[in-house]
């Protein structure tokens, strides 16, 4: 994902007070999901959600 694409992603997940969203291919079938914690991972991995959405699942 470009940088470009990540704030914008951000700034739509900020203006509809959405925790994710939905990826799509060029012929609009969803292909994933971004979350809000992936994106807290790229952006500021020494945050609180950072830190929660990159550990290590319970198991």
């Amino acid at each position: 994902m470009t940088t470009t694409a990540k704030t914008l992603t951000v700034d739509v997940m900020r203006g509809h007070s959405v925790r994710r969203v939905p990826v799509v291919d060029e012929g609009h079938h969803a292909v994933g999901i971004v979350a809000i914690g992936d994106l807290a991972i790229e952006r500021d991995p020494d945050s609180a959600l950072g830190g929660i959405s990159a550990a290590e699942p319970n198991r």
